[in-house]
């Protein structure tokens, strides 16, 4: 099973031994619903013209889109786009697991993506993976 956390329950280390333990975990709530609601309005005029790689939208290999989704809406650069979502990826717990998971092997940390997926109406589960 996959080790869930509270926010109110969750700290670095213990996300950092779910981690060593399952290779996942979950913190359920980290993003308050009022945020949600203001990072999905800030996102929505993004999203909504992009199209699916099922109805032509062009993918980089068919494999991709294949493993990823067919009828999922792909976009990258979610933090230029959501100033809401950028204040999250600065959140205590997220940068705790990040400086315990990275620290040791690096110098300093940096966010390299942002990436954004809406999985539309026939699109099934994908498998969880690393």
């Amino acid at each position: 099973t996959i080790p869930r956390f509270s926010v109110a329950n969750a700290t670095p280390g213990k996300v950092m031994e779910a981690l060593r333990v399952q290779g996942c975990a979950i913190i359920e709530r980290l993003i308050p619903e009022p945020r949600v609601t203001q990072i999905s309005a800030e996102l929505e005029p993004h999203v909504a013209s992009r199209l699916l790689p099922a109805d032509g939208a062009d993918v980089m290999l068919r494999e991709h889109a294949d493993f990823m989704g067919n009828r999922t809406k792909r976009m990258l650069g979610v933090l230029a786009k959501s100033p809401t979502m950028s204040e999250m990826a600065a959140h205590p717990l997220v940068l705790g697991v990040a400086d315990a998971l990275l620290a040791p092997y690096c110098e300093r940390i940096q966010l390299h993506i942002g990436m954004f997926r809406r999985l539309c109406p026939g699109e099934g589960m994908q498998l969880l993976h690393q």
